[in-house]
């Protein structure tokens, strides 16, 4: 939610290096016919997980006229056909991470904005290979702390989950990494350091080999946003 339009101007500008210096040499891409929801605006899949040659599922979001009524989407390839999917959320969600470790386990993340309270709240999500349910997620706790994202998740196994991301502390105007992990029953947050001289941080991608060793990326800033900016990362 918080960086869709940067990620994909990134995704674009890969692409385009992709195509140009490296498609020769590789399996060229093919366009897979995507369905909309329809009579929506703006639908969006910001990550994809594969168990299988013939199992995936993607996860994003789309909008009927503003963020605050934004609703999570989800789309499974059968090897053949994708198809929607309708997982359960609170309006105002987005999902930006999902990860797979078998046709019948897939845990999503992300964030939603409750429009009653005005305050951004965490989402995560478990497909089961026949419906998604909601799993309740902490957020930080303190003064300040406000407006929480998940932007990536990776399951070593189907008990054991680490997300990444982000919050906004008010207090010290700053951005603060986040990451929680799933023990199988429930999600508990994770403390995670600073860089010395970090003023504003975040995670914004993870990868667990095993239950016990996770390796997430990011960026941090020393001084006032926007910079200077240095990349991040940290292992668990």
């Amino acid at each position: 939610m918080r960086r869709r339009f940067m990620i994909v101007s990134g995704l674009v500008a890969v692409l385009t290096v992709w195509g140009a210096g490296a498609a020769s040499a590789a399996t060229p891409w093919t366009v897979q016919a995507t369905p909309n929801p329809s009579g929506v605006l703006m639908p969006g899949l910001d990550d994809v997980s594969c168990a299988s040659a013939t199992s995936c599922i993607a996860v994003g979001s789309y909008s009927t006229n503003d963020y605050e009524n934004a609703q999570p989407l989800a789309e499974h390839w059968n090897g053949r056909t994708w198809a929607i999917q309708n997982p359960s959320g609170p309006v105002g969600a987005y999902l930006t991470g999902v990860s797979c470790t078998s046709t019948k386990s897939c845990t999503a993340v992300g964030d939603y904005y409750d429009s009653v309270s005005k305050e951004g709240l965490l989402v995560a999500e478990h497909w089961n290979g026949r419906t998604w349910s909601i799993q309740a997620v902490p957020n930080p706790t303190g003064t300040g702390a406000e407006y929480p994202g998940l932007d990536s998740v990776s399951c070593a196994s189907a008990r054991s989950c680490t997300a990444v991301g982000s919050y906004f502390d008010s207090v010290s105007s700053e951005s603060l990494p986040l990451a929680e992990h799933w023990n199988g029953s429930t999600w508990s947050i994770q403390a995670t350091p600073n860089p010395t001289g970090a003023t504003s941080n975040q995670l914004e991608g993870i990868s667990c080999t095993s239950a016990t060793s996770c390796t997430a990326a990011g960026l941090y800033n020393t001084g006032s946003p926007p910079g200077p900016s240095f990349t991040l990362a940290e292992h668990s």
